[in-house]
């Protein structure tokens, strides 16, 4: 049985591919996934702009995957981090398994997740 997830992230020339945001989230992809399904070499999330139709050169970066068990929420946590140099121009996509349609995630809204905050000195 599988639980399929796709994810498409456009995002502008902007964004570097070395240290930026897809460099990052691919890392953390590397690093959480299971190793046993394995995934291609170059990264889970693969630019795909180029393979765009049309008679000129895509003008932005357009990357894609599809993720078997992935944990969409961890996921969408990690994308609405300061790891881009754009944020507001930068689209996530996101399909799960038997959904119909596409969900576009706004990363520049608080994430709806409960995130545990560490006590700091003073503070109860």
């Amino acid at each position: 049985m599988s639980k399929i997830t796709d994810i498409v992230i456009v995002c502008g020339l902007n964004e570097d591919e070395r240290e930026g945001g897809v460099w990052y989230l691919n890392g953390l992809l590397r690093d959480t996934m299971d190793h046993s399904f394995g995934y291609l070499a170059a990264g889970p999330l693969l630019e795909v702009g180029k393979h765009a139709g049309g008679n000129k050169v895509f003008c932005g970066k357009l990357y894609a995957a599809s993720i078997n068990y992935l944990y969409v929420e961890e996921f969408i946590e990690w994308a609405k981090g300061d790891i881009w140099n754009h944020p507001a121009d930068v689209q996530l996509l996101i399909q799960q398994d038997n959904v119909s349609g596409f969900k576009r995630i706004d990363l520049r809204l608080p994430s709806t997740v409960y995130v545990r905050r560490r006590k700091t000195g003073g503070q109860r």
